[in-house]
């Protein structure tokens, strides 16, 4: 059987979920996170049994992940994250237009590239909070009355 290893480079949820699902179906996945960790460690809340594990969400979406921590800006830690992508088969990054390019980055057989706008375009700047995204996809237009103010769906 052949092993297939994803390296996940990024924050938020898309990246972290993809991932999981890659997890699910057997591959082993490497998370890059920032040298506190991940913020998704300290969103929602956390059981106070496991804490040090991060809260629920983040337990969720990375269990059976491997984990290394890598300061992106450091010279020394930019090489082990291009060590990294070589023995990856699949590069999963949500970084934002234009920063893998940054990193200097070793593409793997496989890259997928997850933003709300795209990587070149007019909008690849724009901020992408729920809110936007909703009204950008519509939604904001289904729910609600036409003459009263927009709704949004609640979560991420």
């Amino acid at each position: 059987m052949l092993e297939i290893r994803v390296l996940e480079l990024g924050n938020g949820l898309a990246a972290a979920y993809a991932t999981k699902l890659l997890v699910d179906l057997g591959a082993t996945v490497t998370k890059a996170e920032p040298p506190r960790g991940d913020p998704l460690r300290c969103h929602g809340p956390s059981p106070t049994a496991h804490a040090d594990r991060g809260s629920g969400l983040f337990q969720y979406l990375n269990a059976g992940k491997g984990s290394v921590e890598l300061d992106t800006t450091a010279e020394t830690d930019r090489s082990r994250l291009a060590a990294l992508a070589e023995q990856h088969h699949i590069l999963v990054e949500s970084l934002g237009p234009g920063e893998l390019e940054s990193l200097h980055v070793p593409a793997p057989r496989t890259v997928v590239r997850i933003s709300p706008f795209g990587q070149s375009g007019p909008y690849r700047n724009r901020p992408a909070t729920s809110a936007v995204l909703q009204a950008a996809g519509g939604w904001t237009a289904r729910i609600g009355t036409p003459e009263g103010p927009p709704y949004f769906v609640g979560g991420h």
